[in-house]
């Protein structure tokens, strides 16, 4: 997926999100589901500092994000489109929190080559086909469904618990 957004810089097409997706929103929720701070210690008013820091660092970003990546970030910190990286390819939509969070936290925003890079490893990332995560059915943790090939070249259905 890095790959193909390197190929298409400035050249991509867009997904319409059915509604605007608010940053501030989306980012209070991948650092909720991030657990940033497991014993719970850090507060509420924290993550929305973190929220809004992040969110107006994309409003000024979003002319760039805009020109070079399809990204659409309105005055009022929400977005509603997306570049397509691989055509007839939707990519995991509940995975929009993560990749803002990134967006916000990871992008060098002061060297360009560095800065493209980055936003590219990101929607890589975004882009790339993950193993689901689902409930056990004891319904404490999850399950990690991930396929093993066997040295015989058979393949095999695994799982890792997360706690």
């Amino acid at each position: 997926m890095y790959q193909q957004v390197l190929r298409r810089f400035a050249h991509f097409n867009a997904i319409q999100l059915s509604e605007p997706a608010s940053l501030p929103e989306l980012v209070m929720l991948a650092l909720k589901e991030e657990g940033t701070d497991p014993e719970g210690n850090e507060s509420k008013e924290l993550r929305g500092k973190i929220a809004e820091m992040n969110t107006e660092l994309l409003k000024q970003k979003a002319g760039m994000l805009e020109e070079y990546f399809s990204i659409h970030i309105d005055s009022n910190g929400n977005m509603s489109r997306l570049p397509v990286i691989l055509d007839q390819y939707t990519p995991d939509m509940d995975r929009i929190p993560e990749f803002i969070l990134c967006l916000g936290n990871d992008v060098d925003w002061e060297d360009e080559k560095i800065c493209f890079q980055t936003i590219a490893a990101a929607l890589g990332n975004f882009y790339a086909m993950h193993p689901p995560l689902l409930p056990k059915p004891s319904g404490d943790g999850l399950k990690f469904y991930r396929k093993r090939v066997l040295s015989s070249g058979s393949e095999v259905t695994s799982t890792e618990n997360i706690e």
